[in-house]
């Protein structure tokens, strides 16, 4: 799953600490995108999960329906 789909279920699906990670992480540089991705692996892992379900029952593109 690419990060932009995961950071996307994040701010679609996520409460408001796992939204604001998920606009830190679009906010910052590749050193500290790694940073936020290894620091909170379980969540990350958690909402890569949710991008695919999001993907199998919108499509391809779903973050843009």
């Amino acid at each position: 799953m690419a990060d932009f789909e995961v950071v996307q279920a994040m701010l679609e699906t996520g409460g408001d600490f796992v939204k604001q990670l998920g606009r830190l992480w679009m906010a910052a540089d590749a050193y500290n995108r790694e940073k936020i991705r290894e620091g909170w692996d379980e969540v990350w892992r958690s909402y890569s999960n949710f991008a695919e379900i999001l993907k199998q029952e919108r499509g391809e593109r779903w973050w843009e329906k």
